[in-house]
């Protein structure tokens, strides 16, 4: 699987947090079946990593990074992060960013309580 440079940097950099801080983790890969979906999702994509964090010291707790294929690679699409901190929301806004990777919007999951995705 080959990776564009603004999937690769994100990874990268939610990685050395998680290293930094010492936080405990479980990462899962697997195909995105978007029609198996509760609720709708305001983009497409058919890969996904899940990342389990045991805490949210880093703002938020659990982390979905949804993929899509073009050709041979993979390029970012969206983050979801479960309970979200409102500081992290704030930071998110005022710079434009999640983990150094410029996003075109934020937005709240339907039906769910300090969820929110990332749309790159």
């Amino acid at each position: 699987m080959t990776i564009d440079s603004k999937a690769r940097m994100f990874l990268e950099q939610i990685q050395r947090r998680l290293k930094q801080f010492n936080i405990p983790h479980q990462v899962m890969e697997s195909k995105c079946d978007q029609s198996k979906s509760a609720t709708p999702m305001p983009f497409k994509c058919n890969y996904m990593i899940v990342m389990y964090l045991q805490n949210d010291n880093l703002g938020h707790q659990d982390t979905y990074i949804y993929l899509n294929a073009i050709g041979d690679t993979y390029s970012l699409v969206a983050v979801q992060t479960s309970r979200t901190t409102e500081t992290l929301i704030n930071i998110c806004h005022q710079l434009g960013m999640l983990y150094g990777v410029p996003f075109k919007r934020l937005e709240k999951v339907q039906g769910e309580v300090e969820n929110y995705y990332f749309i790159f």
